[in-house]
């Protein structure tokens, strides 16, 4: 045994040796394999093909999301849609929210599924993505029409883009890849303000109301025993169709009144002053009611109620269900649900406070300035 080790030993020595002679060459023969050293290899440096080619897939967009506002009942997904935000795909990352945070990953897109960004530079394609938070009446994590609505849209924008950045994209701050960007509503992409990607903050800025307290004071001759408040829209009683949104005995106690708008319009009262397609704008009227208890064409009308002498509007928008309605409302800074404004018979309508709401004066005089 020791004979064949020896054998071994010997054997090696001249192997070794050759390997390690620093006079040895060896390029006649084109041996690349014995060039590859701790010093590196410079043919792998020159192989885009294994710099390129890694087998992995692309880095997800990662997200986190803060949520403002009430966390009962309420959805979160996002809405693949163009630059401009005027098509829109199905809901993706359908999540019902528990806490006040949410972390997502998005894949990245292919390219086919890619369009032109900015049409200054057609070379840069790319995919937006709008998050929205909605009312999740049976906690799926999907949107139904039939029960739910936006609550939040149009708070920020998630791109993602591919292609040489030109000059109008890189003075944006715009780079391959992905980016958070605030959007603004019947504009689109904000190009001034990135959003840090960590901290996406969602209000709900597009909950509805769903109720509108009135209070006020009450200065008519007639006695309040016999007087009925009406809401319904202004052109309704002009046409002596009325549609009465609230009629009930007014309450008046102490020279003081005081009523709450629950429930919705006719669908009729839609569209009738020019604020939105969607939106009913309603007034107050006190009147002496008659034996039937409600409003008739021939009751007489004998206030109204005012602030300042600017008729009290109290309007109503519906929710939204769809997300162009939604942009559309955001655009218009109009909030869904009840809402009052202040105006008379001519637009421009004017938003009003909460102080106008509960300093309401029902008079004669109103009514006849109208």
């Amino acid at each position: 045994m020791r004979s064949a080790l020896l054998w071994l030993s010997f054997a090696l020595v001249p192997l070794l040796g050759c390997g390690e002679d620093p006079k040895h060459d060896d390029t006649s023969e084109g041996d690349t394999d014995t060039d590859t050293d701790a010093d590196g290899d410079t043919d792998a440096d020159s192989d885009t093909d294994a710099d390129t080619d890694t087998g992995k897939p692309p880095e997800p967009g990662i997200f986190i999301f803060r949520f403002m506002g009430p966390l009962e009942d309420l959805g979160f997904g996002l809405l693949p849609t163009t630059a401009d935000a005027t098509t829109f795909e199905a809901m993706e990352q359908g999540a019902v929210i528990s806490e006040e945070t949410l972390e997502i990953e998005i894949p990245t897109p292919e390219s086919a599924e890619l369009t032109v960004f900015d049409p200054a530079e057609p070379k840069v394609t790319g995919k937006v993505w709008l998050p929205a938070t909605f009312h999740d009446a049976d906690g799926s994590g999907e949107l139904e029409v039939d029960s739910d609505y936006y609550t939040s849209l149009g708070e920020a924008a998630l791109v993602y883009l591919e292609g040489p950045m030109g000059e109008t994209l890189q003075a944006a701050g715009f780079r391959p890849g992905w980016n958070a960007r605030n959007f603004l509503p019947g504009e689109g992409i904000d190009y001034a303000q990135p959003l840090d990607p960590n901290d996406l903050v969602l209000r709900q800025n597009i909950d509805p109301t769903p109720s509108l307290r009135l209070e006020g004071s009450y200065d008519l001759a007639t006695d309040s025993s016999l007087i009925n408040l009406m809401v319904t829209a202004p052109e309704d009683l002009v046409d002596g169709k009325t549609l009465t949104v609230m009629d009930r005995p007014i309450s008046e106690k102490d020279g003081a009144w005081g009523q709450t708008l629950n429930n919705g319009p006719p669908p009729a009262h839609a569209g009738l002053r020019d604020l939105d397609e969607d939106a009913s704008v309603e007034a107050i009227y006190a009147y002496i009611a008659g034996d039937s208890g409600t409003f008739e064409s021939l009751d007489s009308i004998q206030g109204m109620a005012c602030y300042k002498d600017q008729s009290l509007l109290p309007v109503y928008l519906p929710p939204a269900v769809q997300p162009a309605v939604a942009l559309r409302y955001l655009s218009k800074d109009l909030k869904t649900g009840w809402s009052l404004y202040l105006g008379d018979t001519e637009p421009p309508l004017e938003p009003a406070s909460t102080e106008v709401a509960m300093n309401a004066s029902i008079s004669a005089s109103c009514y006849q300035a109208r």
